[in-house]
């Protein structure tokens, strides 16, 4: 992710890389961290992928999900 930024790239080369991170923190029960890479994610997706992408709807009800929805 910090080589992606580093280099000027955005898009998908910043949203799955931020989405995986989410999914690590989540995995090691680092709420705090999950919660940040988590709200980059569903914003990197929003402006890469259509509504109905399979990846933008797991990250946005997961988003749901830690926001108490």
């Amino acid at each position: 992710m910090e080589l992606a930024k580093e280099n000027g790239l955005v898009g998908p080369a910043v949203a799955e890389p931020t989405w995986n991170l989410a999914r690590v923190y989540r995995a090691l029960g680092d709420e705090e961290k999950e919660d940040i890479y988590l709200k980059a994610a569903v914003e990197g997706f929003r402006e890469c992928y259509p509504p109905e992408h399979p990846k933008r709807i797991a990250a946005e009800q997961r988003l749901k999900e830690r926001q108490g929805e």
